[in-house]
């Protein structure tokens, strides 16, 4: 796990990432990650990164630096132009080739869209994997996913990627599955509606859980103010890459009265950043909003039960029978949704709004630090920690290190640091 935060406003946006990096699927936990990024040596633009360090086998970090090496003096109008870039390089120089890599991911995406069924009809049913009962739900839920992925927005790429080149694609595998032992075994009947929902499944822009992070944001040669753009790259199967652009945490500064100017955009591990956002832990929202769903049911169910008893005035039953206790829910929760935004979120995104690039920084900086400070008073591991890498990118001034660790002592090796624009 990780934490790394964006924040804009219309001088800057500044960044910032803590460096703890989970080893491999231990509970071991180093503090040695680089997570922040130069997209391009001449241009104020960066990535950050987050979730899992690598790309079907190849670490990011040399993906990046590649890219960065092609992309040379070369530039892009908007952020957005460079993540479209950086996703036509992937496919340009094929990093996702390893054809047994591929079919290994694919492979983990088969076992989680089935595991993921089975635990929706457990929760939906409450009844046991050997109940009779529980099969022909299964099937229905398995029938039902179908029928809305089919229909759903694709993955780029996607759109027209068929169900005979899948079926092909996919023989050995599926055959493998098949074999192998299963929580439910799908009956021989049911094979071809199984396979062909997992098919619109993989169409569908649904992130699984291993998927990497990325976070473009700075600006393009175009961009008089910073912008963002965040996308999650699942994986690649049969040469196609899945991936999905964040749209809704996309967001870019503007100089006007309709658009917002200034933004706070946590990644990964945001819950401390959202508590300071919000002024209430993101947990215990969530707990007031069911108090007051449950409470307000209950109050209803109450007020009914005592009308029911009483003789006579079908009107004043009818009134209260047809009272929508949702929509009191609803209000109430929007009315407290709004007071929050009115006393804390404001106040806080005007003080940025007037922010210069070093306190800005220092904002960001302190997200990361009481995110880590957090995770050291829990219990488990500290998957937040280690030094706190900081930027602040600029129109003018371009990508400037704020802090930064290094792995060696610059003093030492000057024939790196001269040779940084030569390679």
């Amino acid at each position: 796990m990780t934490a790394i935060v964006a924040v804009l406003n219309r001088k800057s946006v500044a960044i910032a990432a803590d460096s703890a990096v989970t080893v491999g699927n231990t509970h071991k936990v180093v503090n040695c990650g680089n997570k922040i990024f130069t997209l391009s040596k001449y241009q104020p633009i960066s990535v950050m990164t987050y979730n899992y360090a690598s790309f079907l086998g190849t670490p990011w970090e040399i993906i990046i630096k590649e890219y960065r090496r092609k992309l040379a003096r070369k530039k892009k109008n908007t952020v957005e132009q460079y993540q479209k870039d950086f996703i036509n390089y992937l496919y340009s120089e094929n990093f996702f080739a390893n054809a047994k890599n591929q079919e290994n991911y694919l492979g983990m995406l088969l076992t989680e869209f089935y595991s993921a069924n089975i635990n929706i009809t457990k929760k939906k049913t409450s009844l046991p994997t050997t109940d009779p009962n529980f099969y022909p739900n299964f099937i229905s839920e398995i029938k039902t996913c179908m029928e809305n992925n089919s229909i759903a927005p694709k993955i780029p790429g996607f759109e027209h990627y068929s169900w005979g080149r899948f079926s092909d694609y996919s023989k050995n595998l599926i055959d493998r599955f098949w074999l192998s032992p299963m929580e439910v075994q799908i009956h021989e009947a049911d094979k071809d509606l199984f396979f062909r929902s997992f098919y619109q499944f993989v169409k569908c822009p649904i992130v699984n859980s291993g998927y990497t992070g990325l976070v473009f944001t700075g600006y393009g040669d175009e961009e008089l103010f910073p912008s963002m753009v965040p996308i999650k790259i699942m994986g690649a199967f049969d040469g196609l890459l899945r991936y999905v652009v964040d749209t809704d945490l996309a967001c870019q500064i503007k100089n006007d009265e309709i658009g917002p100017s200034v933004y706070i955009c946590p990644f990964a591990q945001i819950d401390v950043t959202q508590t300071i956002i919000r002024g209430i832990n993101p947990k215990l929202h969530e707990i007031i909003n069911r108090v007051i769903a449950n409470t307000t049911n209950q109050l209803m169910a109450a007020i009914r039960n005592e009308v029911s008893k009483i003789h006579g005035n079908e009107i004043v039953k009818t009134a209260i029978n047809s009272l929508n206790p949702n929509a009191i829910i609803d209000v109430v929760q929007k009315q407290i949704s709004d007071e929050m935004r009115t006393t804390y979120t404001d106040p806080l995104l005007s003080t940025l709004d007037m922010l210069d690039k070093e306190d800005l920084a220092n904002v960001a900086e302190s997200l990361i630090s009481l995110t880590s400070l957090v995770r050291r008073m829990q219990p488990g591991e500290e998957t937040v920690g280690g030094p706190v890498d900081v930027a602040v990118i600029s129109k003018g001034d371009g990508f400037v290190w704020i802090k930064r660790k290094l792995y060696f002592k610059p003093e030492y090796n000057q024939t790196f640091m001269m040779n940084y624009f030569n390679n």
